[in-house]
């Protein structure tokens, strides 16, 4: 799986939730932050977006790919994040 392929999931799943939930679907950039920079977005979108993309990806993340521990991340971080643990599970 590429940073592309990663890329476009975390923005397929927040697209997703956006449009579930009734609110508008925000243009992407990997500076856009989705607990900041998307209106509605909170820690429970945060959450149902981290068990969408384990579903989406098919493996595990250990840590919230939204947030460090002081602050929220933005999409390029997020993918950053995300393909950094895939590196770190496929080498054990």
């Amino acid at each position: 799986m590429t940073r592309d392929d990663v890329r476009k999931a975390v923005i397929d799943v927040l697209s997703e939730i956006q449009t579930l939930s009734g609110r508008q679907v925000p243009m992407f950039s990997d500076e856009l932050c989705p607990a900041d920079d998307i209106a509605g977005f909170d820690s429970l979108n945060a959450e149902e977006a981290t068990v969408a993309l384990v579903e989406k990806l098919g493996f595990e993340l250990k840590d919230n790919p939204f947030a460090s521990d002081d602050r929220n991340l933005r999409v390029g971080e997020i993918v950053d994040r995300i393909c950094a643990s895939a590196l770190a599970q496929k080498g054990k």
